[in-house]
C-alpha cells in the first residue's frame, strides 16, 4: 500500500502541474465556453511521460481515496475501519463463523479475517489479524480501548448497514472473552492439569453466543475443580504442606522417573514376560 500511495501522489502532483494553467488560472474564465476552449487547447500528445502520470493518476485514485479516508479520519471513523478488517476481511465480505473450534492455530485461523487466542503460555486474550503484509497483535486492553472509541464513534452513511451490527457483536464477544480469559487462568493457577498447556483460537466473526456457551462450560469446569482438590486436601492431608505449584512439580518428576524406569533393562525383562526356562520352574 505505501508503494501504491507514493506512486499515486506523485502521479497526481504530476497531473496537478500539467493542469495547473486550467485549475488556477491567472485570471478567472469568463464562461464555460472559455474554459472549454483552454482545456481543448492544453498539449498532452506527444509527451509519453505526462500521459503515462495521468494514466497512473486515473486508475490509483480509487486506492488513494480508501487509504485517506482510512488514514487521515477521526478516532471513531479509523476504529470502524479496523473493525470491519479483521471481522469480514480486507475485502468486507468474510461471512460470519458458527463453530467454535479449540484446535486451529497458526496461518489457517486467520487467513481472511483476524482470531482471539489465548495461551496458557501467553494467559491473556489477544487479536491477530493480517493488515496487507503487516501482522497486527491486539492485546485485550487494546481491544477494549476499540470498543470504547467505536462507541462514540459517529458512523458515516456508508457504513450503516453493516457496521452497528458489527459494533454489538463486537462488544458480546468481548464480554464472553473476558469471562473465558478470567476462568482459563485460574484454571491454569489451580492446577487443573489437562489446563497447563492450553491452547485456544476462535475466529474473530464467532457468534458471541458460541463465545457465552465456551465460558460457561469453562466455569463449570473450575467449579468441579476446585471441588476435586478441596476433597483430596481432606482425605490426603499431607496436600496441604505443599502448594499447587510444588504438587505439580512432583506429578511432572513422577512422571520423568517413571518414564526413565520403563528404559531399565529389568524393566524391559519384566516386559518381555517370563523365558520359556522361567515358565517351565
Amino acid at each position: 500500500d505505501d508503494a501504491i500511495a507514493l506512486n499515486g501522489i506523485a502521479a497526481l502532483t504530476s497531473t496537478r502541474q500539467v493542469l495547473s494553467s486550467l485549475l488556477s488560472p491567472p485570471v478567472k474564465f469568463a464562461s464555460l465556453h472559455d474554459f472549454l476552449k483552454h482545456f481543448q487547447g492544453l498539449q498532452l500528445t506527444g509527451d509519453d511521460g505526462k500521459l503515462a502520470q495521468i494514466r497512473t493518476a486515473a486508475s490509483q485514485f480509487d486506492v488513494l481515496l480508501r487509504m485517506f479516508d482510512e488514514k487521515a479520519c477521526s478516532p471513531g471513523l479509523a476504529a470502524c475501519y479496523t473493525l470491519r478488517k479483521f471481522m469480514r476481511g480486507s475485502d468486507g465480505r468474510g461471512e460470519p463463523s458458527l463453530a467454535i473450534d479449540a484446535t486451529v492455530t497458526g496461518p489457517a485461523a486467520a487467513a481472511a479475517i483476524g482470531s482471539y487466542h489465548w495461551s496458557a503460555a501467553e494467559p491473556e486474550i489477544h487479536l491477530r489479524y493480517e493488515d496487507g503484509p503487516r501482522a497486527v497483535l491486539l492485546s485485550f486492553a487494546q481491544l477494549m480501548d476499540l470498543r470504547s472509541r467505536l462507541l462514540l464513534a459517529e458512523i458515516p452513511a456508508e457504513m450503516e448497514i453493516d457496521m452497528p451490527a458489527l459494533i454489538e457483536q463486537f462488544i458480546a464477544q468481548l464480554a464472553a472473552l473476558h469471562e473465558i480469559d478470567q476462568h482459563l487462568s485460574h484454571l491454569v493457577e489451580s492446577g487443573h492439569l489437562a489446563y497447563q498447556q492450553h491452547e485456544v483460537t476462535f475466529a474473530a466473526s464467532i457468534d458471541p453466543a458460541l463465545l457465552r456457551e465456551e465460558a460457561v462450560h469453562l466455569e463449570a469446569e473450575l467449579r468441579n475443580w476446585k471441588q476435586v482438590v478441596h476433597d483430596a486436601r481432606r482425605q490426603q492431608y499431607f496436600l496441604n504442606f505443599f502448594s499447587i505449584h510444588e504438587l505439580l512439580g512432583m506429578v511432572a518428576l513422577l512422571d520423568r522417573c517413571t518414564a526413565a524406569a520403563s528404559e531399565t533393562p529389568l524393566a524391559a525383562a519384566a516386559a518381555a514376560g517370563p523365558t520359556v526356562a522361567g515358565a517351565d520352574q
